[in-house]
């Protein structure tokens, strides 16, 4: 079995930087995973980034999934996109969670995209949960760094 790892780290500023690669790849098996961490220790937060991909070639499946954490003294904020597609039945399932906690509101942020190329169906979810004291929304921004962080890969 022949497994490929990359590794690569950066540190700068004030603040300490991590950044993790990781390619692991079982040709024999045809599985595929992917990773990218940026872990930021500051003195009022802490940021996790991570990025799988994991591909099942031989049953054509694959999960995508960004997670974003960050713990300071007010918030705390959870992201996750899901992608699996079943390349068999031609279903695919796309979502986006953000999930803030904060002294004033509360956020859940969900799109799903679920498409059956058989019978050609689309079906489309967004659901904004905010609590209207502070009435905060994140914008396309949000949805175009991810889009970029997976034409990388």
């Amino acid at each position: 079995m022949k497994i490929k790892e990359q590794t690569r780290k950066l540190t700068a500023g004030c603040s300490k930087h991590c950044f993790e690669v990781v390619d692991e790849t079982d040709e024999v098996s045809s599985k595929h995973g992917f990773e990218i961490v940026d872990e930021t220790d500051e003195v009022s937060s802490k940021h996790g980034f991570e990025i799988v991909d994991e591909t099942d070639e031989v049953s054509s499946k694959h999960g995508f999934e960004i997670v974003d954490e960050t713990d300071e003294v007010s918030s705390k904020h959870g992201f996750e996109i899901v992608d699996e597609t079943d390349e068999v039945s031609s279903k695919h399932g796309f979502e986006i969670v953000d999930e803030t906690d904060e002294v004033s509101s509360k956020h859940g942020f969900e799109v799903v995209d679920e498409t059956d190329e058989v019978s050609s169906k689309h079906g489309f979810e967004v659901v904004d949960e905010t609590d209207g004291v502070s009435n905060h929304t994140y914008g396309k921004a949000t949805l175009t760094w991810f889009e970029e962080i997976f034409e990388e890969y």
